[in-house]
């Protein structure tokens, strides 16, 4: 338990909720006018990796050894390495602010910048 009594958010989970963001932010990608080939190259690695997570469901003190697995394990080391230090970083952050966990859950909305429509999607999604 942490210090407010909520179970540790698991690593499973902070994916799982990952993951669903990505989907979200794939809509937004295909939208823009310049090319974001290389972007999906990354996203496609992170996704990868999310997944493996949700599968693997490693314990939360065992996260990072299990990321530094997969990064041995790739073949494309460099890019995974990068992706791995990501979701690492984002998963910490989750753990420790209480508010970026709950900004997640909701599917990390964009207080600035939507498409049309997407502040609909956004509301339905929450049960607003």
């Amino acid at each position: 338990m942490n210090s407010t009594d909520q179970p540790e958010l698991r690593p499973a989970e902070y994916c799982r909720q990952a993951l669903e963001v990505i989907e979200l932010s794939e809509e937004r990608r295909k939208r823009r006018k310049r090319d974001t080939g290389a972007d999906r190259l990354g996203m496609d690695i992170k996704q990868e990796l999310l997944s493996g997570a949700i599968e693997a469901d490693p314990d939360p003190d065992r996260f990072e050894e299990w990321l530094l697995e997969q990064v041995i394990a790739s073949p494309a080391s460099g890019s995974t390495r990068a992706m791995a230090i990501e979701v690492l970083a984002d998963y910490e952050n989750a753990r420790a602010v209480e508010s970026f966990g709950g900004w997640l859950a909701d599917g990390a909305p964009s207080p600035r910048f939507r498409f049309p429509g997407e502040e609909d999607k956004n509301k339905k999604r929450r049960g607003s």
